[in-house]
């Protein structure tokens, strides 16, 4: 199909549920403790997804800032880490639940997790719907319109209007044809 013949169509279709959330930890060893951390929940919750027969996540982002991830080979060592490290967690689940058993576990290592741990920013993540989008090209040729104007309507079926178009086109050529002859 061209851009001619079609329309641009943009439609949003639910892909689950997704969270975020983000600790920030100071002191000595902040970036290692933001790692166990992070594995600490992510065990736990796998643990009792398994016990409740829920299905892994779809999606799973764990990056820590002040670590310099970001800069591959290029980043400075683990012994010169900052005092200060930033967990960032993102998960995609296509069940809600599953979300907020999640959530729970981070409130736990919140409470009981290792020291240093000084802000769950946002407080303990909650799902929200995951919508993705979907573009495509639909043909003009099935697309009925409808036109109300002064408090009267009027109605054009596509397949009336392509009749129209194909008769109109059959018209002018036509009416070049007999300019050509003459």
């Amino acid at each position: 199909l061209s851009l001619h013949d079609a329309l641009p169509i943009s439609a949003t279709y639910l892909d689950g549920f997704k969270a975020t959330c983000v600790v920030s930890f100071t002191g000595p060893k902040s970036v290692e403790k933001c790692r166990l951390i992070s594995d600490s929940i992510f065990k736990r919750t796998r643990r009792l997804f398994a016990a409740n027969k829920i299905q892994d996540f779809k999606k799973v982002h764990v990056q820590v800032l002040g670590a310099e991830e970001g800069f591959g080979a290029s980043g400075c060592k683990p012994d010169a880490y900052p005092r200060e490290g930033v967990l960032w967690m993102a998960v995609q689940h296509d069940d809600k639940k599953a979300i907020q058993l999640w959530a729970k576990e981070i409130a736990a290592c919140g409470t009981g997790g290792t020291p240093g741990i000084t802000s769950v920013v946002g407080g303990r993540p909650k799902p929200i719907p995951c919508l993705k989008l979907f573009s495509f090209l639909y043909p003009k040729a099935k697309v009925d319109a409808t036109i109300e104007l002064d408090g009267k309507t009027e109605t054009y079926s596509a397949e009336d209007v392509q009749q129209s178009v194909c008769q109109e086109k059959v018209l002018q050529t036509q009416r070049c044809r007999q300019k050509r002859t003459s």
